[in-house]
């Protein structure tokens, strides 16, 4: 069987294609559920793990645009929801039919064609049995790249992924009705490795939103910032390199913000730094000619949003020391309640307007 390259042209506004599993189980699940333990980000309130009771599942892919890429592929070959022995065992998805005639083993994506709010929906109405799930692995194909990375200029690399196989963590599934986005941040999860002259793809920075609940943050964002500090005036290109970073809580330490980094990170990490929960890269959108951003698929809960206007020395895995905000008035509070859709226009007068 032939894999399938799945596009965003593939899908319409109002129904995105189906995605039926065969699978050598009555159990079946796909596509990447991170989440920390049972917490799912949010408040699990069901104790309720009686396996002849189902869920019905929809899932969706998005993803966070980064600068100077134009594609981010990944190639699916299978998916395992892990449980224990005595709860059923492991249910191993193989094979994959977008094409009620066609059947196939492994499916493409391009994770650059759904950035922000947009998602592909890759499992509709699926029936699985509630209860709590220990991990669920995906297993990406990164052999004669059939995962890559193209970059602006045309140039392609392989994408790696640790043995092959993103290892995310466990998820408890009601008898509700579920539906999830995973985000893949990439400006978190994606990483050029310049000693092997690949890109490596990491769990650090994917995650996953319940959409009954997901908020978000969106704004324009006035072009007068990007140069609205010396050290960034003297940028090749002042329309790069322009971000927000989304930080959990809030009235934090401001020297405490910080850039992208993980715990591996070979520069030392300062003692109470608050590395970002997402980012996003200030875009231009053609049709009209605005700059903005879009904060997507949020638990509601408290935040801190800082920009600034010189974010190209942020490496996704070490600490880099970077000022933000940039200018250092550009910092502003949420709380952003369940599907809130949260306004806030960033101009050089520090204030966050709606409209």
């Amino acid at each position: 069987m032939e894999r399938t390259r799945i596009s965003r042209l593939d899908c319409t506004m109002n129904s995105a294609k189906r995605l039926l599993l065969s699978a050598t189980a009555l159990i079946l699940l796909s596509g990447p559920l991170f989440l920390a333990g049972c917490t799912c980000g949010f408040d699990c309130s069901s104790d309720d793990d009686d396996t002849d009771q189902t869920a019905l599942l929809d899932l969706f892919l998005s993803d966070s645009l980064p600068e100077d890429l134009k594609e981010v592929v990944i190639e699916v070959e299978s998916i395992t929801l892990t449980r224990d022995e005595d709860d059923g065992g492991n249910v191993v998805i193989e094979s994959f039919i977008f094409d009620s005639n066609s059947p196939v083993d492994s499916f493409q994506i391009n994770l650059l064609e759904y950035p922000g709010v947009a998602s592909l929906q890759i499992v509709e109405d699926l029936e699985v049995a509630a209860g709590d799930y220990n991990s669920i692995q995906i297993a990406i194909n990164t052999a004669g790249g059939d995962s890559y990375v193209l970059q602006n200029d045309d140039q392609q690399f392989d994408l790696l992924v640790t043995n092959n196989r993103l290892s995310l963590e466990g998820v408890r599934l009601t008898e509700n009705d579920e539906s999830y986005t995973v985000e893949f941040e990439l400006a978190r999860a994606l990483q050029f490795e310049a000693a092997s002259s690949n890109y490596r793809l990491s769990r650090d920075g994917i995650r996953v939103v319940d959409n009954t609940r997901a908020a978000r943050i969106i704004g324009a964002v006035d072009a007068d910032l990007f140069e609205a500090e010396t050290a960034c005036a003297g940028k090749d290109d002042p329309d790069l390199d322009n971000r927000v970073y989304l930080y959990e809580g809030r009235d934090l330490g401001v020297d405490n913000l910080t850039d992208v980094f993980r715990s591996d990170s070979a520069n030392a990490i300062p003692s109470g730094a608050i590395a970002p929960y997402a980012v996003d890269n200030i875009v231009l959108d053609a049709r009209t000619g605005v700059w903005s951003y879009t904060l997507a698929y949020l638990p509601p809960g408290d935040y801190t949003l800082a920009f600034t206007c010189n974010s190209e020395d942020d490496d996704p895995v070490d600490y880099d020391g970077l000022s933000i905000p940039l200018p250092s008035d550009q910092l502003y509070q949420f709380t952003l309640s369940s599907r809130e859709i949260a306004t806030c226009n960033l101009a050089v007068t520090p204030e966050c307007v709606d409209d």
